[in-house]
């Protein structure tokens, strides 16, 4: 057997690829039907991003007044509305919460 190191073996077990997780295998069953209760009550208000534009986490909030910030991967994960292309970035929702 040939010695390898980190780097080589997190390059052939695609590292830098892209996974997606079902619904059904994060959380042992099935998806919900259309008009079926949803996983959470939770909805987006805005995203955060990096300066290259990235997405790296997600301000949530409940009817109630309840807020949590949540990562891209969970925010998909539990199908949190609205689309997060809809999501307005935290410096566009807080420019627009301070207007006269």
């Amino acid at each position: 057997m040939i010695a390898r190191s980190a780097s080589q073996r997190d390059a052939d077990h695609g590292r830098h690829n892209v996974y997606r997780v079902s619904y059904a295998a994060l959380n042992n069953r099935d998806p919900p039907a259309h008009g079926e209760a949803k996983l959470t009550s939770y909805r987006g208000v805005f995203v955060r991003r990096y300066s290259n534009g990235q997405i790296y986490n997600v301000q949530v909030a409940t009817p109630q007044g309840n807020s949590s910030t949540v990562s891209l991967f969970d925010y998909h994960a539990r199908e949190i509305e609205p689309p997060i292309d809809r999501l307005p970035d935290a410096e566009e929702y807080f420019a627009e919460r301070t207007k006269p």
